[in-house]
């Protein structure tokens, strides 16, 4: 048990993304072990009140991540925010499974 890790071989200066990011409770963990923030985080989710909760929380800086209300039903988009470059990581933690296969 304990709080998450991000075990994977990968250079730092990483762009990545969590799709359905509730409160934040998966990815603030993970940016915790970077601490000299070389990451960059785009964290959605469907409800703009978890996006709310994601904003207040004390390690929520837009330095070096930025949280948007998004729906990933419907057109295969990303936010506007996100760069053309795309991300290097995607999480869809509990995501797929309460999407609809209609």
């Amino acid at each position: 048990a304990g709080r998450p890790s991000l075990q994977v071989a990968r250079e730092p200066g990483q762009r990545l993304l969590e799709i359905g990011c509730g409160t934040g409770s998966t990815a603030f963990p993970l940016m915790a072990d970077d601490t000299a923030h070389h990451d960059f985080w785009h964290l959605t989710d469907l409800a703009s009140s978890a996006v709310a909760v994601v904003k207040q929380q004390p390690q929520y800086d837009e330095r070096w991540c930025r949280a948007y209300a998004h729906d990933i039903v419907g057109p295969l988009e990303l936010p506007d925010a996100i760069p053309d470059a795309g991300v290097d990581i995607a999480f869809l933690i509990f995501v797929l499974s309460s999407v609809s296969p209609a």
